[in-house]
Formats: structure tokens, sequence, C-alpha cells
């Protein structure tokens, strides 16, 4: 519900790629609702939010 919510509002979605979680059920039910932009492993988010935020670090 938070994701179609979040499409809805114009907001960017980012999810962990389920092959690089630790469990993978809580990234696959938000891919399944077909409302994610990205989906990342968690160093290329990093990158992505780097490149979103102008920001050099982000922890």
């Amino acid at each position: 519900m938070w994701f179609k919510k979040a499409k809805e509002n114009e907001r960017l979605t980012i999810v962990q790629e389920p092959s690089c979680a630790e469990a993978d059920i809580m990234p696959w039910s938000a891919i399944n609702t077909e409302n994610v932009d990205y989906i990342l492993c968690i160093k290329d988010i990093v990158v992505l939010l780097n490149k979103i935020l102008g920001e050099k670090h982000i922890c």
C-alpha cells in the first residue's frame, strides 16, 4: 500500500535487490506492488542517492 501511495504522490521508490538482501521477503513484497522505480543492491542505492542529493557521502 505504501509504495502505491508514494507513486500516486510522485515520490521516488527504491527497493533493495532481493538477491542482495539478508531476507528477501520484504524486497519481494515491495517489488510485487509494481510501484518501484529502482531495485538495487545497497552499494548501488548509496551511489544513486549521492547522485540525486548531490552529496559526496551518505552513511
